[in-house]
């Protein structure tokens, strides 16, 4: 997860990571680190979500 500066929905050179996002697969919850990256197991209905934090909003899909 990034903050996406210019909105194109793609990870610039100089776009930060943006830390502490929950992500969920239905079944658990991690937090992204201080890169904006997470590792989770496969969900139930191989779904991973975003909570936006607030402050920020979603380019694109929130899930996959």
């Amino acid at each position: 997860m990034f903050v996406d500066r210019n909105g194109n929905g793609r990870r610039d050179p100089g776009e930060r990571g943006l830390a502490g996002a929950s992500v969920s697969n239905q079944d658990a919850v991690v937090a992204t680190d201080s890169a904006g990256e997470f590792r989770i197991a496969r969900g139930p209905a191989d779904i991973v979500f975003v909570s936006v934090p607030d402050g920020h909003r979603a380019v694109g899909r929130f899930w996959r």
